[in-house]
């Protein structure tokens, strides 16, 4: 299936740049994804990567579209044919060929640890227990900005940050 851009799309620009395949451009209205352009990223990731950084969750796959991987292989090679993918080419289709996979499912098939108790046993009664879900001060997070128009860099303080925000230069004010 290609994927498609519906009508949530908030113009962000952050999907454009991540296209492997120049497939999305501006459209009158929103951004579009040419589907005979788009793989979902076949050969390159093992994951579609403009739904992965869409903000609103608007990159989604096309159910009048159906294509197998293999499909979606042979395009990314007519669209870059200087590129060897190999046999173990990333893919969403096969998620364990892609690179760092075996880390991850190593840690992902660890067998869960126990903490032990003071006594050094384990505490059985704490690890049947809910775990509780750490909390975090946002505004300790920063989101760098670019702008387009002055070619500034900044950072926003993740609880201020919106997408299609619009940062203004601050600037003092002397009262007489």
């Amino acid at each position: 299936m290609a994927l498609l851009i519906t009508d949530e799309c908030i113009n962000c620009d952050v999907c454009e740049p991540e296209c492997p395949n120049g497939a999305i451009a501006q459209g009158p209205e929103i951004y579009v994804i040419d589907p005979a352009k788009c793989t979902e990223c076949v050969g390159f990731y093992d994951y579609e990567a403009c739904a992965a950084v869409c903000p609103v969750d608007c990159c989604v796959t096309d159910p009048d579209r159906h294509e197998s991987e293999d499909v979606l292989l042979e395009r990314a090679q007519h669209l870059h044919p200087g590129k060897d993918f190999g046999a173990e080419f990333p893919s969403r289709f096969h998620p364990a060929h892609a690179p760092g996979a075996e880390k991850k499912s190593a840690v992902a098939g660890a067998p869960p640890t126990v903490p032990p108790t003071a006594e050094g046993q384990p505490d059985t009664a704490s690890s049947t227990a809910p775990a509780q879900a750490a909390t975090v001060d946002l505004d300790l997070f920063e989101i760098p900005v670019s702008c387009r128009t002055c070619a500034g860099e900044f950072a926003v303080a993740f609880r201020f940050f919106q997408p299609g925000l619009v940062l203004r230069e601050q600037r003092e004010i002397s009262t007489w």
